[in-house]
This record gives structure tokens, C-alpha cells and sequence, in this order.
């Protein structure tokens, strides 16, 4: 989206949402869109409840061939996830989050 910032650093296109004013990533193939109703501090992080107002996943990853009511068709599904403020697919890096850089936990975090 035209003036969107790309915190990830990686290249993933951000997107409208549905029903929420924060962006969604594209390339993710499973989104929910939530309201916040509460955070809890836990330790050193904070712990988000909310609502989910809608989902929405990548239509040919929906199937109802492995369950009734539907389910995801993880054989076809390349996941990207976050680990200490990187974020990889299943064997290759794909960016470096500068969400925590100032964080109030400092190093810790």
C-alpha cells in the first residue's frame, strides 16, 4: 500500500484489511483480524487477549477433504516465522524486525 512502511525489512507486501485499520501481510496465508480487549504483562512480555472478528486464509489452502468442516492443506503451505526478532521460512532468512530495537526491556527483551 502507497506510504505503508515495511518494518520487516524483507520485501513482504502489507495490505488492507478487511475489518481493521492495521495492515495485513500477503504472504501470509492464514489472517485474523482482531480487537485488542486486554494486555497483560507476563514477565518480560506482554500478553495480548482480543477478539477475533475475522479470518480469512488463502483460498486454494481451504479444503474439506481432510476434515468435514474444512481445514488447511499443509502440504501446501511454506510457513514464515519469527525467531529472536528474525524472520525465516523453513531454510532461508528472510528479514530482521526493527519492532523491538527500542524496547523497555532493553537487551532482555
Amino acid at each position: 500500500m502507497k506510504g505503508m512502511i515495511d518494518k520487516f525489512g524483507s520485501g513482504l507486501s502489507l495490505n488492507k484489511s478487511d475489518t481493521i485499520l492495521s495492515p495485513r501481510i500477503d504472504e501470509f496465508y492464514l489472517h485474523f483480524e482482531c480487537r485488542l480487549l486486554s494486555t497483560i504483562e507476563v514477565g518480560l512480555y506482554d500478553c495480548f487477549a482480543g477478539l477475533v472478528l475475522s479470518m480469512s486464509c488463502t483460498h486454494n489452502l481451504f479444503s474439506n477433504k481432510f476434515h468435514h468442516r474444512g481445514a488447511i492443506d499443509y502440504n501446501h503451505v511454506k510457513p514464515i516465522f519469527c525467531l529472536a526478532d528474525e524472520y525465516w521460512d523453513t531454510g532461508d532468512k528472510k528479514g530482521i524486525s526493527t519492532e523491538n530495537k527500542n524496547h523497555p526491556h532493553g537487551d532482555r527483551h
